[in-house]
């Protein structure tokens, strides 16, 4: 009967322990491994980029391109993701698969350099200051949790 006491304390006292870990948060944060994990959608990333930016008008066609060449990219991406995952694996010989996976990447490659070359077009119309900015917010924001 002790041994099944201790049993029950020790299931309240993590439940209470974990439980309040939970509540910790601050009222304005999300839960790192939640959903929405404290990210912004990207279309939202790309309207408070734009807001802190402040850029002037001779400025603004660059950016205009930039958004677009994203947001094309991007739809792209997604259906090239989703296309991989209906895909499966292949039951196929080895080669064919890894010759599959290499086209692939070399998909993803080609996007990848879409997006940098747009990036540094409007990088070069911009002010050292706005330069930062974009250093700050879209460095490290490629591949998972970016």
């Amino acid at each position: 009967m002790n041994k099944r006491l201790w049993t029950v304390a020790a299931v309240v006292a993590g439940g209470v322990w974990f439980g309040a870990s939970a509540w910790a948060m601050g009222p304005n944060e999300t839960c790192p491994t939640g959903p929405g994990g404290g990210t912004q959608p990207p279309m939202m990333t790309l309207m408070n980029l734009d807001a802190e930016l402040q850029l002037s008008e001779a400025q603004r066609g660059a950016w205009d391109e930039f958004v677009t060449t994203v947001n094309a990219r991007r739809s792209e991406m997604m259906g090239f993701m989703m296309a991989q995952r209906n895909a499966g694996a292949s039951s196929g010989p080895a080669y064919d698969n890894l010759r599959n996976n290499a086209q692939r990447m070399e998909k993803r490659m080609t996007m990848m350099r879409t997006m940098a070359d747009a990036l540094e077009q409007l990088y070069a119309k911009l002010t050292p200051e706005q330069q930062a900015v974009i250093d700050r917010t879209i460095a490290g924001h490629e591949g998972h949790g970016g």
